[in-house]
């Protein structure tokens, strides 16, 4: 089933999220313990009123577990860097560089949507990006935005498949992104 989610979520979405930062090659995986950082990413989660935050998050749940999520939220999302940054500073975390603009004008972002290494090949993807669609739908937005790194051809193939096109390039911690939207 596909659902928001929830606080209790976030210990499995921030192990999945894991994946996401390693596929980035995020520095802050080099820079702290992961234990360390888990509870960092759990604490920002906890937190409504930034990307991170469990209210901007939605899951495909099997067997009770999460099996992938979507980070997903409106371009003109007004997050609360204040309360990020209160958070970062009690765990002593710097240069978490995950608050940057990454959408373009009036477009429902995607932020990350990634499927546990169990689930794959399942269509859990592509069933969180139709949820994804009608967010943006139900919310009166045109599209639907995302990044894609260059050097990840089977994303992109996936996402051209689903209709989306590259409208623009953007720089993510060092690695040039192609910005890709489709209209819903």
């Amino acid at each position: 089933m596909i659902r928001n989610a929830t606080f209790n979520d976030l210990p499995e979405i921030m192990e999945l999220f894991k994946i996401v930062l390693a596929d980035m090659e995020h520095p802050t995986l080099k820079q702290y313990d992961w234990a360390d950082l888990k509870k960092t990413m759990i604490d920002l989660g906890s937190n409504p009123d930034n990307k991170l935050g469990y209210p901007q998050l939605i899951v495909k749940e099997v067997d009770g577990k999460v099996a992938a999520y979507a980070g997903t939220y409106p371009s003109d999302f007004q997050e609360d860097l204040d309360a990020v940054n209160k958070i970062l500073k009690k765990h002593q975390v710097k240069d978490l560089d995950l608050f940057g603009d990454e959408t373009l004008e009036n477009e429902w972002y995607l932020d990350c949507l990634v499927t546990g290494k169990d689930y794959r090949g399942q269509g859990i993807g592509k069933e969180l990006l139709e949820a994804v669609y009608k967010q943006a739908q139900d919310a009166g937005y045109p599209v639907v935005g995302l990044n894609c790194d260059q050097d990840n051809d089977f994303a992109r193939a996936i996402y051209e498949k689903q209709g989306f096109k590259t409208v623009t390039e953007i720089d993510i911690v060092g690695h040039t992104y192609d910005h890709m939207q489709k209209p819903v």
